[in-house]
C-alpha cells in the first residue's frame, strides 16, 4: 500500500515559537487567529505604518490587506467545517474602524 502522507517528517525550523496560553483547543486556536489577522489588518490600514522601520507602497498594504482578508476567510471556513454553522468564527473584513478605501 503506498504512503500517501505528504507531510513532512523532520522537525519544523520554527519549533520554538509558542503559542499563546489560553489556547486550549482548536477552537480557541482559531478565534485568536481571527484576532491576530483582525489587528494586522487594522493595522495595515494605517497609511503611517512601517514595517521593520520601513514605510511600504500603497500597492504593497494594498496586497497585504488583500493576503490578510483572504487568512481571515480561510480562518472562517475552517471553523465553519470543523464545527459547523453554528460554531463558524463570523468574518466581517468591513469589520476594521480605517476601513475607508476599496481594496479591488
Amino acid at each position: 500500500m503506498a504512503n500517501d502522507d505528504s507531510r513532512e517528517t523532520t522537525t519544523p525550523a520554527r519549533q520554538n515559537v509558542s503559542t499563546p496560553a489560553d489556547v486550549n483547543s482548536i477552537r480557541d486556536a482559531l478565534e485568536v487567529l481571527d484576532q491576530l489577522t483582525y489587528a494586522m489588518l487594522e493595522r495595515l490600514h494605517d497609511p503611517s505604518a512601517e514595517i521593520d522601520g520601513d514605510p511600504r507602497s500603497p500597492e504593497t498594504r494594498r496586497e497585504a490587506r488583500r493576503r490578510c482578508r483572504e487568512i481571515r476567510a480561510e480562518t472562517s471556513q475552517l471553523g465553519l467545517l470543523l464545527y459547523g454553522p453554528e460554531a463558524a468564527i463570523p468574518y466581517r473584513p468591513d469589520d476594521s474602524s480605517g476601513c475607508t478605501e476599496t481594496d479591488e
